[in-house]
């Protein structure tokens, strides 16, 4: 994957995550220069904020959806 390619489908995933299961979640764009690991403070940082409340849903007893996430279309743009 080129440069920002890693970090745009990592967001994707994680707002299409948070969309599928009703989760208030925004994601800033990134400001990071270079090739992208996809493992910045930033994404980190998010990862873990959507972990929680996927993990607060599923303790509640709320089912988790995850059904249609991994159907990223070319044009899907989350950052």
């Amino acid at each position: 994957m080129k440069e920002k390619e890693k970090c745009d489908l990592l967001n994707g995933l994680k707002q299409k995550t948070a969309d599928e299961n009703n989760i208030d979640f925004h994601i800033e764009k990134c400001t990071f220069e270079g090739e992208c690991l996809g493992t910045c403070p930033k994404c980190e940082a998010e990862l873990e904020y959507l972990e929680n409340e996927l993990i607060k849903k599923h303790e509640s007893g709320e089912k988790i959806n995850i059904k249609n996430i991994f159907t990223l279309k070319e044009n899907d743009n989350y950052t």
